[in-house]
């Protein structure tokens, strides 16, 4: 009984500490962001706010290309989103009937891309030769497939019972049927699972964006944050967001409050959809990574 109560106050002290220092660099650009100019220059904020302001966020949402390029991430991920969630589905359900001719063969060329990709100059040249070079269609088509959604939506459609689908097709229905209406309910779990991968890697991408879209008014938010962070105050600059701090003595700790408060508006929409989706993230990783 000891031993037991040892074990479980020692796993409660890991995870405390993992989760503490997960949490603890999220915590100190939170804290950075919302500190007074002169704490913020010293460096001497960290678990806790030293002052308090919200200039550094009233500068940023006064930007108007960090909303512009807000809608274009939002539009990228949840069309990405949505054609990967709905690809996903159907090429599951597929390789998952034991009768489809050919199932071994498609389902090993599905493996050589996952393992074996083009590059990044081969991959360029597609998208110009395609045509959809500097359009939207450069950053939400290649998201709108994945091999390993694929798999991994294929071996939880397994754990269903097929006699639940054998009774579908007695009382008549069809495939088309028995996906949407049996199959697709029943999958929540791996969709919701699929979804938050596929969202949160078209939310955090960034290099496709700099390699295909040249033209800022189709860049998404993270192409703007990286320009913000490396450029430091070019794109504010040109907004005329900061021109009245130009003589300020807190001119460097503004400048380093407006990055902190960039990245937790640029990554909070992503953070919060986390609670929402985390029983069926847990649920579907289980399911469709451990059976088969």
């Amino acid at each position: 009984m000891m031993i037991s109560r040892f074990s479980s106050i020692f796993t409660y002290i890991v995870v405390g500490i993992m989760a503490f220092a997960c949490l603890a660099p999220f915590l100190f650009v939170f804290n950075m962001s919302i500190s007074s100019p002169e704490n913020v220059l010293a460096r001497n904020v960290f678990l806790f706010p030293r002052g308090f302001t919200l200039a550094a966020y009233e500068r940023v949402i006064n930007t108007t290309m960090i909303w512009r390029s807000y809608a274009n991430t939002i539009f990228y991920v949840s069309s990405a989103t949505i054609l990967n969630c709905v690809f996903s589905v159907m090429g599951g359900y597929a390789l998952s009937k034991n009768e489809l001719p050919g199932r071994r063969l498609f389902s090993f060329l599905l493996l050589i891309p996952m393992f074996f990709t083009g590059g990044m100059i081969p991959t360029y040249v597609l998208i110009v030769k395609l045509g959809i070079y500097n359009s939207p269609l450069a950053i939400i088509l290649p998201a709108s497939v994945a091999v390993w959604h694929v798999i991994l939506t294929r071996t939880f459609i397994k754990t269903i019972p097929k006699s639940i689908c054998e009774s579908a097709y007695i009382d008549g229905a069809g495939d088309i049927a028995i996906l949407f209406r049996i199959i697709v309910p029943l999958s929540k779990p791996i969709i919701a699972v699929i979804g938050l991968y596929t969202a949160v890697g078209v939310w955090n991408s960034w290099l496709p964006a700099l390699l295909y879209l040249p033209d800022r008014e189709l860049q998404p938010i993270q192409l703007f944050l990286a320009r913000l962070l490396v450029l430091e105050t070019t794109i504010l600059n040109r907004e005329g967001a900061i021109q009245d701090m130009r003589q300020s003595m807190n001119f460097v700790s503004m400048m380093l409050q407006l990055k902190y408060a960039a990245v937790i508006f640029c990554s909070l929409p992503i953070i919060c959809a986390y609670p929402f989706l985390q029983r069926y993230f847990i649920k579907g990783v289980l399911l469709g990574s451990l059976k088969e």
